[in-house]
């Protein structure tokens, strides 16, 4: 039998550059990101921590003010598959609080990596 354990962030908000419109890039705006990720058991009782995982996330989305969230995503994604590499699954959620006035607009992204064994 195999088993994942998970590590959940869920509403990290913070102000950071993002977007493509003009007003988007003079002023941070609050954002929210919710991430999902799951792994096999690790070795000597390891643990992935959580709280470098925010920091990580926070640090890379304020320092490369993205122009597209889907850009964003796919460095997240990376650079968290890259740093622990016993990632076997993520779900990365960008959404943006204040853009629109009736709802949260974001995007996301799933990535089940395949077993290389």
């Amino acid at each position: 039998m195999k088993t994942q354990q998970g590590i959940h962030i869920h509403n990290l908000v913070f102000e950071t550059i993002l977007g493509i419109l003009e007003f988007e890039r003079l002023k941070p705006q609050k954002i929210s990101v919710n991430l999902d990720l799951f792994y096999t058991e690790l070795p000597n009782k390891a643990y992935l921590d959580y709280i470098k995982i925010q920091e990580l996330i926070e640090k890379m989305m304020q320092e490369k003010q993205y122009l597209l969230i889907e850009d964003a995503l796919k460095d997240l994604s990376h650079a968290l598959k890259t740093r622990y590499s016993e990632i076997s699954e993520l779900h990365l959620k960008i959404s943006k609080l204040e853009i629109s006035p009736n709802s949260q607009v974001g995007a996301s992204v799933k990535i089940c990596y395949e077993n290389d064994l």
